[in-house]
């Protein structure tokens, strides 16, 4: 018979931090960058996941299509690589690493960083949660590609982190897209709830 093997495999809790710019900037942008950076290297029990930025969709997809950074030990490559806008995020970083602390060091944590910035949140959520705010335009074309992918079975998540908001403020005649964002924030919570089964 065939066998296969696993290493260096760990159970905990699972984030998942979404938004736009202000989510996606790594460490290689915040304050005391490398300070932080080398901070990751102490913390082996962290695994960090980047969804790639080359994938949208009209409609859902079952699997993620781009992927810039696969499972990773943190280190300070992994937190740091790539740059102002590299492989992972520092908001969820720091978020994951205070988690980690909190819960005394003990329990794993996955950090999935997903995010892409400019976008507004119509990007990240369905056409009936759009549909529901009385939004004319549906777009998700980033939660069919991005977010929809883990829904399927579905993932198991611990919680979720949100940075995002800019790209819904523009008061246009016609758009008034922070009233707006009053009822589709909200319902994209709602429905990243149901999707995720939480």
């Amino acid at each position: 018979g065939e066998s296969a093997r696993m290493d260096n495999v760990l159970f905990g809790d699972v984030y998942l931090c979404g938004g736009q710019s202000n989510m996606q900037f790594s460490m290689p942008a915040i304050t005391n960058a490398s300070e932080e950076a080398s901070r990751a290297n102490k913390y082996p029990m962290i695994r960090l996941f980047t969804v790639g930025q080359k994938t949208s969709s009209k409609i859902p997809i079952d699997d993620l299509q781009t992927i810039e950074q696969p499972w990773s030990v943190a280190n300070s490559t992994s937190v740091a690589g790539g740059g102002g806008f590299g492989y992972f995020s520092a908001v969820c970083w720091v978020f994951g690493r205070e988690v980690f602390d909190a819960l005394g060091g003990t329990v794993p944590i996955g950090l999935i960083s997903n995010n892409w910035g400019g976008t507004p949140v119509e990007s990240w959520t369905t056409p009936a949660t759009l549909q529901a705010c009385n939004v004319s335009t549906v777009d998700s074309i980033l939660y069919n590609a991005m977010i929809h992918p883990y829904t399927v079975g579905p993932m198991a998540l611990s919680g979720f982190i949100w940075y995002q908001g800019e790209a819904n403020v523009d008061e246009r005649r016609g758009d008034e897209g922070a009233g707006r964002y009053a009822c589709t924030f909200p319902g994209m919570i709602k429905q990243w709830r149901q999707g995720f089964a939480q």
